[in-house]
């Protein structure tokens, strides 16, 4: 069986089992991030903002605007739609994304999954796995832990099939109020150099 037909099935059965606890409506945030990429010695920022509506049955769909370093394009728009949940001390999440470019129109799509478990409390793992509908195929596992003061630290590992690049990305981020938040985060892989990022964000 195809594998992202197996996990399809796999968050299937696991949304017939589930009971929900999705609070329903709209909610948006919008952020600032600067990042310094060690390869190039160049910086950028982007300024971005969101928008989502989620429904009881866990259904979702949202949408995101935000500007791009590129020589063709200045800024892209992601559309999303979802369907999520939880039982217990697990959650799972199944979206289909559609990436626009302003001037190159409509460049990628991408199949996102993933399953979230607390170890204990203030540590959560998550597993994912996402493919652009053209054969490749992603996996990923996160680790995220609650630190005291409001810092939450998370670390993050990304290998693609019949790729022997491995991504990596690390962040530290700090709640300043109950919508506000400011992280700092690196990135890179086996492959390149580092990429530094610093970002502050609002969130409802």
């Amino acid at each position: 069986m195809n594998k992202v037909v197996l996990l399809l099935a796999s968050f299937g059965a696991l949304g017939l089992a589930a009971s929900q606890s999705v609070a329903e409506g709209f909610s948006y945030g919008a952020y600032v991030d600067y990042d310094y990429d060690t390869n190039t010695e160049e910086d950028f920022t982007t300024y971005g903002a969101y928008g989502q509506y989620d429904t009881a049955a866990g259904v979702y769909a949202g949408l995101e605007v935000y500007n791009i370093d590129d020589d063709d394009n200045e800024y892209e728009v992601d559309v999303w739609v979802g369907y999520g949940g939880d039982i217990k001390d697990f959650s799972y999440a199944v979206e289909y994304y559609r990436y626009y470019l302003d001037e190159t129109g409509y460049d990628s799509q991408e199949l996102y999954m993933e399953f979230g478990y607390a170890v204990i409390d203030g540590i959560d793992l998550t597993s994912s796995a996402s493919t652009d509908l053209d054969g490749s195929l992603s996996l990923g596992q996160d680790f995220d832990f609650a630190l005291p003061a409001g810092f939450d630290f998370g670390v993050g590992v990304d290998v693609t099939a019949d790729d022997s690049e491995v991504d990596w990305d690390a962040d530290l981020s700090k709640s300043l109020t109950d919508t506000i938040s400011v992280t700092f985060g690196v990135d890179g892989s086996n492959e390149v150099d580092p990429t530094y990022s610093l970002e502050l964000a609002f969130d409802t």
